[in-house]
């Protein structure tokens, strides 16, 4: 992302000004400002810093579930995806995966001795893989997945 903002294609720009227009219609006179301002940047093509976090929100609301895909086509989807990717939450979730690739490359070629789920409260999720050498333990929730532990050589 560059420093003076996020540059928008004419894809994501007519899908992001769709959807905006849903969430100014829905906003609260005190959310109706930003929502207004990113509209703004998106009209120019070119979402600013000071947007960004609008922006992130409105992404992942977006990019859950099938509405949009059902509703604008998988290209839609895909558009507004590689947007989200350039965003500060979308490449911190890339450092996150490859935090957790890294993490289970320890388990490639060994055979699992142990596995099981475990809930660690409404909505969270522990999910623990083991090999002689090697025990991992992965959080599930609903913001994503991520290493709660690791143990090499155990």
């Amino acid at each position: 992302m560059a420093a003076q903002g996020l540059e928008l294609d004419p894809m994501q720009r007519e899908l992001l000004l769709s959807q905006l227009d849903f969430f100014l219609q829905a906003a609260s006179d005190a959310a109706r400002q930003d929502y207004a301002a990113l509209r703004e940047a998106v009209v120019a093509g070119c979402v600013a810093p000071p947007a960004m976090a609008r922006l992130e929100a409105i992404l992942e609301l977006c990019l859950s579930g099938e509405r949009l895909r059902k509703t604008k086509g998988p290209a839609a989807y895909h558009a507004l995806n590689a947007l989200f990717e350039r965003t500060p939450r979308g490449q911190a979730r890339a450092a996150e995966l490859a935090s957790l690739n890294q993490a289970l490359a320890q388990l490639k070629g060994a055979p699992l001795v142990e596995i099981g789920a475990t809930a660690r409260g409404p909505g969270a999720y522990a999910l623990a893989l083991g090999t002689e050498n090697c025990r991992i333990v992965l959080r599930v929730e609903a913001g994503g997945i991520r290493v709660e532990s690791l143990e090499v050589g155990a």
